[in-house]
């Protein structure tokens, strides 16, 4: 867990800020919750089916210009998720939306919920395509 000051000195926050910024209801809650600090860990942060490859019993992964010693903490798994909602159905978001938080369910558990949203906002600035569309689902009236 790194405090307010930390966070706000990564070099991905600036970006991840930018994302948040545009969707008024998440930033206040990313805000009020960085007072207890963010959850960080070592992430690839660009865990998709694109950077994974199979050769046997064998697993590569591929791709780590993304990766991060301070990304939040559910970077990779939140990744994983929303790529393959994405690939099996981009066109229905809100479908995507339920099936997402039966994988996360965080409406009555806020540290879960900023952990989520920190993480798509992560993956939303590294340009990560459906992380933006989940959190544009999550926040229709951006």
């Amino acid at each position: 867990v790194i405090d307010r000051a930390e966070v706000e000195s990564l070099p991905w926050w600036p970006a991840v800020r930018a994302v948040i910024a545009e969707r008024t209801s998440s930033i206040d809650e990313v805000n009020a919750s960085l007072n207890e600090g963010l959850d960080v860990c070592f992430a690839h942060g660009d865990l998709n089916c694109t950077n994974v490859l199979r050769d046997g019993n064998d697993v590569w992964l591929l791709d780590w210009e993304q990766s991060d010693h301070n990304a939040p903490v559910l970077t990779d798994q939140v990744c994983v998720a929303v790529d393959k909602l994405w690939l099996a159905n981009s066109e229905d978001m809100t479908g995507n939306l339920q099936k997402f938080r039966d994988t996360f369910p965080y409406e009555n558990n806020p540290k879960l919920r900023i952990q989520v949203i920190t993480a798509l906002a992560y993956l939303s600035a590294a340009g990560f395509p459906p992380a933006l569309a989940m959190i544009d689902v999550m926040y229709p009236n951006a």
